[in-house]
Parts: structure tokens; C-alpha cells; sequence
């Protein structure tokens, strides 16, 4: 219910969802189609169009500044992503405050990145694997800072099976700590 005051107009409200997602990835690819399209659909939130996000001089600033005007508050993005914000000449010129929540796949991203971009910004980057066949989330890291770790693509999303097989096969699982091939499947009930 809006708040009214005298002499005051009434709280403004944004229908559909709380956050705004930052389109950065490109949508021909299943990570940027489902996790940042797809995803701002399904939960109703605004999502900001990055078409180049080279763009600027130098370049990413129009990453930078469409986040501080959009107040976006979720960054789905690839490690390059992360280190463009960090190796910004000009980073400390935007506010990031609004950025909430963030996920990284596509590439293992370098824990100094991580921590740097998380002590700029003050948000947890969790890191996640998968693939286009997996549509294309199939593990993620624990959303607990204490429980994460570093390196990691973490536990299989609900429903997922992951094991290691061998790479001749591709029929026998692998002990621990040895070397394979990743499988993936969905858990039947």
C-alpha cells in the first residue's frame, strides 16, 4: 500500500519483480538466454541491455554507468566481466551499491577477482558449471560465504547428477580425486 503524507507524493512503486539484472552476456548463448533473460522474465524484473559492453571510452564505462542509473542488483556474468569492473580505470567514480547478487560461469574465475570485486561492491560472487546441454546451470557453490570455496563449481543443482566416468567408456565412475570425464543427468522420481 503506497504511503501518504502530507505534502509529500505518494511512495513509488515498480510492479513485477525486486531486481534488475544487467544483460551483459550475449543471448545466443544458453548462460546469457536463460540465466539473464529468461531469468528476469520468469521473476517479473526489469533487465538492463548491454549490447557491447566494450562500449565507452574507456572501454566498459557504459557497463559502469548503466549500472549506477539502473541501480541493477543482479550481475550474471563470465570472469572477463568481473575483471573489466575491476581493472576500470575509473571504477571509483560509479556507484555499485545497488549489486545484491552475483554468479560466475563459463570460466574459472580467479579468487583475487572475487575478493576484489566483493570488497569494492560488498556483494558474495558465487561461482557455478554447466553447459548448454544442461540448460545450462548444473552445480553451483554453496550461497554461504562460509561454506564456499574458492576453485569450486560446487553441488549439483537439485535434480542434477554429476559423476566423474572414465574418459575410454564413459561407463565406470571414477574414484575420487582421479581424473574422468564429467557426466551429467537429471534425477528421476
Amino acid at each position: 500500500m503506497p504511503s501518504f503524507e502530507k505534502g509529500k507524493p505518494p511512495e513509488k512503486r515498480r510492479h513485477g519483480g525486486f531486481h534488475c539484472y544487467l544483460g551483459v552476456l550475449p543471448w545466443y548463448h544458453s548462460f546469457g538466454l536463460t540465466l539473464c533473460l529468461l531469468g528476469a522474465c520468469a521473476n517479473g524484473s526489469r533487465l538492463v541491455c548491454i549490447p557491447d559492453p566494450r562500449a565507452g571510452n574507456p572501454p566498459f564505462t557504459e557497463v559502469l554507468k548503466a549500472v549506477q542509473k539502473y541501480r541493477t542488483t543482479m550481475v550474471i556474468a563470465v570472469p572477463t566481466i568481473f575483471i573489466a569492473f575491476m581493472n576500470h580505470a575509473q571504477l571509483d567514480q560509479y556507484d555499485l551499491s545497488s549489486i545484491l547478487c552475483c554468479g560466475s560461469a563459463g570460466a574459472p574465475l580467479p579468487p583475487e577477482v572475487a575478493k576484489k570485486f566483493e570488497d569494492t561492491t560488498g556483494c558474495i560472487v558465487f561461482e557455478g558449471y554447466g553447459l548448454s546441454e544442461t540448460a545450462p546451470a548444473a552445480s553451483m557453490n554453496p550461497t554461504h560465504i562460509e561454506t564456499r570455496k574458492f576453485g569450486s563449481v560446487g553441488f549439483p543443482l537439485p535434480n542434477t547428477d554429476i559423476k566423474i566416468v572414465d574418459t575410454e567408456t564413459g561407463l565406470n565412475e571414477m574414484p575420487k580425486g582421479e581424473d574422468g570425464e564429467i557426466a551429467i543427468g537429471n534425477l528421476r522420481s
